[in-house]
């Protein structure tokens, strides 16, 4: 665990590096990879980035689950939650 910290925010470092150089245009472009059973296949940036964030809420969502199972308290995964946890979000007092 203790080398989770370290890698993680080596991960954000290069996703944001990645993310930051991309244009508008970028995003259509595509890209073509090969999948798991190594099927090729192209698809457009912009979709793929839309997959990674989505497949992110997936594995959350099971490990949430795995750990009520298991009698414990799962963590809230809601991503109003997370930015507001990470600062992006801020509550306004009226």
């Amino acid at each position: 665990l203790e080398e989770c910290g370290p890698k993680l925010e080596e991960l954000h470092e290069k996703w944001s590096a990645y993310l930051g150089g991309l244009s508008q245009g970028d995003l259509a472009k595509d890209l073509r990879f090969k999948n798991l059973q190594g099927r090729t296949f192209e698809q457009g940036i912009g979709n793929i980035l839309i997959h990674v964030g989505y497949h992110g809420h997936y594995h959350r969502g099971q490990l949430a689950t795995l750990i009520a199972q298991a009698g414990g308290k799962g963590p809230n995964t809601d991503y109003a939650a997370y930015a507001g946890f990470i600062g992006e979000a801020r509550e306004i007092k009226e």
